[in-house]
């Protein structure tokens, strides 16, 4: 307890209130990247023993940490004159300079000696603090800030300043690396506040010590849950709904709408979300969406897994005859007392359709027995429809909210006359212009298309394809993607649709391999022809749009 304290607060809330539309998304922080390098600077340059704590940023653990720590580091959204926190359910938490100089100067005994304000335009809020006698304020002047800038400046600031050096020195340091990395952000910092900045905050320090951080942040709750894509766009209203219903105590949530359009990402991004802020003491994850034949033995059992880490040989009998009732005895008797357990239940569409009684069945007693304990989510394409369940409809994406997903998933940079390719005068934003386009309303805001069609991107020699040929792209690639994914069917790989192209490429061209040469146009028309596949069962119709697209042109060079 006589170590020091570095306290790592983050806000990330999801939405914002707006007066028009209810709610407004907020966009995603990636915190995570940051508070992973600040802990392994602290673990591996820290010539001090120093305590470590991360904590979500709302008010009541913002003022125990400005008490209680050495050093408080706040990362998250702000706007000018005001820093954002978050409140339970959630929803950004805007607080101005003057609420926050007025919490500030309620009766507290010790302030930290430093403060870092990782946030866009924390300028004038960063003088709350300076005005009640924090002596090293580190802000960014009132301006936006790149995640990879401000990443590297903590990086060499914390390094040296850790490592002994004065506030001064540290500062310039993470400037200098600036100066030489982001030139354009290398202005964007500010060292405030009234104390000596040429002195160090850690004076004596000794680089022999090892184990120097010590985490004193409460172990995150049991999770089965996968990780989320890293990806998140315009999904966060969604997943505040799912988590407010949850959070006032609505123990059945339906997760609906069609194949591919983000429904399980959903419910993680839930998961991931309600665990950074110890909402659940369990988070269990229950697959169904493989199931095979929809076995109720095979269910039972994974259910009592996911539940009990040790079972016994009588539990076996019971799933054998099916007794749920038994089943669901069983698994109360693993809950402690006052645990919160959330079970997602992730894709249920084939139970609802071929045993549609034995899953109402079971919810149904899982709800009955189980029910101060255990939150229950599910995920489907077709409403479940039981009493007091609440369904939460996951719609199509925007337009821009999918324009800028294609770009973050693309394999390649994509150049501004390819985002641009049906406008007819030049645009400040080309994922704007992007957003405008048939190519992109074509992927009809389906998240999984969209990381389908990016995909085909990753060939070399598709780098202009989808400017040269995008009617090709449109009208057959994205059709069949959409045509595949809606109706459950496989996409086929690359190197099986190549082997097919090559042998009708012979068969039909009547050329030697050797004498390969690049496609054209014309060989593009003959290849989404009817004539290029004719009546072999083994080629996919559906497969002509990936011969189109795919840098098929390149590839017959080498054959």
């Amino acid at each position: 307890d006589n170590y020091p304290l570095f306290s790592y607060l983050f806000s990330s809330p999801l939405v914002q209130r707006n007066e028009e539309r209810g709610y407004s998304e907020v966009d995603f922080l990636d915190y995570p990247t940051e508070r992973r390098a600040l802990k392994s600077i602290m673990e591996k340059k820290a010539g001090i023993h120093i305590r470590w704590k991360s904590e979500v940023a709302n008010i009541n653990n913002f003022l125990n940490a400005y008490s209680n720590s050495k050093i408080l580091h706040f990362t998250g959204h702000g706007e000018n004159g005001v820093v954002a926190f978050e409140n339970e359910y959630g929803v950004l938490d805007f607080v101005s300079q003057e609420q926050l100089s007025e919490m500030l100067r309620a009766g507290h005994i010790q302030k930290p000696e430093c403060v870092f304000l990782s946030a866009c335009y924390a300028q004038t809020v960063a003088d709350a603090f300076v005005n009640v006698g924090v002596q090293h304020v580190i802000t960014v002047i009132n301006d936006r800030i790149l995640d990879k800038a401000s990443l590297d400046f903590t990086d060499s600031f914390y390094s040296a300043l850790l490592g002994g050096k004065s506030v001064s020195e540290s500062f310039n340091l993470g400037i200098a690396r600036l100066v030489a990395q982001h030139p354009t952000e290398s202005v964007k910092f500010e060292l405030k506040g009234h104390g000596n900045h040429d002195e160090p905050i850690f004076p004596f320090t000794d680089h022999s010590i090892t184990n120097a951080l010590i985490d004193i942040t409460p172990s995150l709750p049991t999770s089965q849950c996968h990780s989320p894509a890293m990806f998140s766009i315009g999904r966060q209203c969604e997943v505040h709904q799912v988590y407010n219903l949850l959070i006032n105590d609505m123990k059945l949530v339906n997760i609906t709408g069609q194949k591919g359009i983000g429904k399980t990402e959903v419910a993680l991004r839930v998961a991931e979300y309600s665990r950074e802020r110890y909402s659940f003491s369990r988070l269990l994850f229950l697959e169904l969406s493989n199931a095979g034949d929809c076995s109720e033995i095979a269910c039972l059992e994974k259910l009592v897994a996911s539940f009990c880490t040790n079972t016994s040989e009588s539990i076996s009998s019971l799933i054998c005859r099916n007794d749920i009732e038994a089943v669901v005895e069983y698994i109360r008797g693993s809950i402690a007392q006052d645990e919160k357990v959330l079970l997602l239940m992730d894709g249920i569409d084939a139970w609802i359709k071929k045993k549609r009684d034995f899953l109402l069945a079971l919810v149904s007693r899982m709800r009955q027995r189980l029910g101060e304990s255990v939150w229950i989510v599910l995920t489907s394409q077709k409403n479940i429809d039981m009493d007091a369940c609440r369904e939460v409809v996951i719609n199509s994406l925007s337009d821009i909210h999918t324009a800028k997903l294609f770009c973050m998933r693309a394999p390649r940079n994509l150049d501004r006359d390819e985002l641009t390719l049906e406008a007819n005068e030049s645009h400040s934003d080309p994922i704007q212009a992007f957003s405008k386009t048939k190519l992109l309303h074509s992927m009809k805001g389906n998240p999984r298309v969209v990381e389908l069609v990016a995909k085909e991107l990753q060939f070399d020699g598709h780098a202009q394809n989808i400017l040269r040929y995008e009617t090709y792209f449109r009208e057959e690639v994205i059709r069949n993607i959409m045509h595949q994914i809606l109706c459950d069917q496989d996409v086929p790989s690359w190197q099986d649709v190549c082997v097919r192209i090559r042998n009708t490429y012979r068969r039909y061209v009547g050329i030697e391999t050797s004498r390969a040469r690049p496609l054209t146009v014309t060989d593009f028309e003959f290849f989404a022809s009817c004539s290029a596949w004719g009546s072999d069962p083994q080629l996919v119709p559906a497969s002509n749009g990936y011969a189109i697209q795919n840098g098929a042109y390149e590839s017959f060079m080498t054959w």
